[in-house]
């Protein structure tokens, strides 16, 4: 079984900004990143697996649809807040 590792390092000032619940959340879309990883991997059938090495990060695999931090995220952080 082949495996490929690759550090993907966020320069975290490029990323967006949102205030919610008096919290600032940066975010962004990590798929061109990622995409060009798998690319050099050079492996044709398998598996992505991301993670973070910061234990306050949150990775999220969604759609890149405009709505989502604002409204869906919101919602969930109120209910977990």
């Amino acid at each position: 079984m082949a495996s490929f590792s690759k550090e993907i390092v966020i320069d975290v000032d490029r990323l967006n900004k949102t205030e919610a619940l008096g919290m600032s959340i940066r975010w962004g879309d990590l798929t061109k990143a990622v995409s060009k990883a798998v690319l050099q991997s050079k492996i044709v059938q398998g598996i992505v697996l991301a993670q973070s090495h910061h234990t306050t990060t949150v990775l999220i695999l969604s759609e890149n649809e405009q709505g989502l931090l604002e409204t869906d995220v919101g919602k969930m952080l109120r209910r977990l807040f």
